[in-house]
């Protein structure tokens, strides 16, 4: 190992999961994509330490270009003539939110969404497959309800068809350099050619997802998706969106969580130590919450609505049904779902998290915009205020 050190708490978590299959990084690739991953990226690969998990994905690989040559060969068609309503978009930083709002949209029978099983294998899953029943029943960072058919971000199914998305700086590469482009996808920050090869494989991977689950209105969630604004309305003029935002500290706190839970897993590069850990956490959202800032006006009117956490979590039915009012969208049939599936969460308990250290608050407060937190009535705080 080349940067081992046995006295950071990341690293032990890095020992700890070196041959856990449990959310396996690259595991829907296809052999040729694994190759480009796995040259593009070959000065960063631990290749000794993580032996056994390229090992499986390797074979998985294999397996999973068969599959996709079955899936080309059946709905290759029918998917290239596929065309979809613009679609509905969850905004907002990792742990503000999103997932729990994508949940609360999807019980609604009038929209579809990718599934993970969608997301983990985005060009085979339209052949039955066997280990989609392999998939984890709990999120590892907060015990959420997690299976095949859960609504999922398509993030991932961009990284593997890509191979430019947040997931490149947890699989691979932690420095900013090597994945940070991919938040806005503009010709600016990846050049033309990248940005339409990114545009058209988000498309395709889209008329998949309409395709196989009939053809309502996808509402999408990946939290990236909040600085690519540009790129969104470009394709998808008629757009709507909801933007979720909660306390930056909290979000803060909850993402190096993530972090500390996802890395371990998925990653198969350099190892970040725990200050890594938590200046990388910091610099994806303070990225992404500025950019929206600067960003949102291009939305037209009538077509964003932005809604706060706590108001979510305490009348999450009320803030969604408002939401849909605000967006002109129809509430009736949305309704007794959304209502049902609030009620099945009534006991589920959130991470309960100890007060953010001083040089934490500081972190936030030096790279977030002061913007953000006049903007949505969020109390900056001091070192002596905790």
């Amino acid at each position: 190992m080349s940067n081992f050190d046995p006295n950071d708490r990341m690293h032990q978590l890095f020992l700890e999961n070196r041959y856990s299959t449990y959310f396996l990084p690259l595991g829907g690739v296809t052999a040729q994509k694994l190759i480009t991953f796995l040259w593009r990226h070959r000065d960063v690969i631990e290749w000794r330490f993580f032996w056994f998990k390229l090992v499986i994905v390797s074979f998985l690989a294999i397996l999973g270009s068969i599959f996709t040559w079955f899936d080309e060969l059946m709905t290759a068609g029918p998917v290239s003539k596929t065309k979809f309503e613009d679609p509905v978009f969850v905004l907002g930083a990792h742990r503000s939110g999103t997932t729990y709002l994508h949940t609360l949209l999807s019980m609604d029978p009038k929209l579809t969404f990718p599934t993970t099983h969608q997301v983990g294998f985005p060009t085979s899953f339209n052949t039955p497959q066997p280990w989609r029943y392999f998939t984890p029943n709990k999120r590892p960072m907060d015990n959420a309800t997690f299976g095949p058919d859960s609504p999922q971000e398509e993030e991932y199914a961009m990284f593997y068809e890509t191979g430019y998305s947040w997931y490149t700086g947890i699989v691979f590469d932690y420095r900013a350099d090597s994945y940070l482009p991919s938040f806005t996808m503009d010709k600016e920050s990846v050049g033309e050619e990248m940005k339409e090869t990114y545009a058209n494989t988000w498309i395709k991977f889209l008329k998949r997802v309409t395709y196989a689950n009939g053809q309502r209105r996808l509402v999408l969630k990946t939290p990236t998706h909040t600085s690519k604004i540009p790129l969104i309305l470009e394709l998808f003029p008629n757009a709507k969106f909801i933007f979720i935002h909660r306390d930056p500290y909290r979000t803060y706190r909850s993402s190096v969580h993530l972090h500390e839970k996802l890395l371990p897993l998925l990653t198969l590069g350099a190892l970040p130590t725990e200050e890594q850990t938590k200046q990388k956490t910091i610099t994806d959202m303070a990225f992404i919450l500025n950019t929206y800032l600067e960003t949102k006006q291009l939305i037209p009117k009538g077509n964003l609505v932005e809604i706060g956490f706590d108001d979510l979590m305490t009348h999450p039915l009320e803030s969604v049904r408002a939401a849909y009012e605000e967006l002109g969208l129809d509430f009736t049939e949305a309704e007794k779902p959304i209502s049902d599936y609030v009620d099945t969460q009534k006991s589920f308990k959130k991470n309960a998290f100890q007060p953010l250290p001083d040089d934490c608050l500081m972190r936030v407060n030096s790279h977030l915009d002061a913007k953000f937190f006049h903007e949505y009535g969020y109390e900056v705080q001091q070192p002596q205020d905790c």
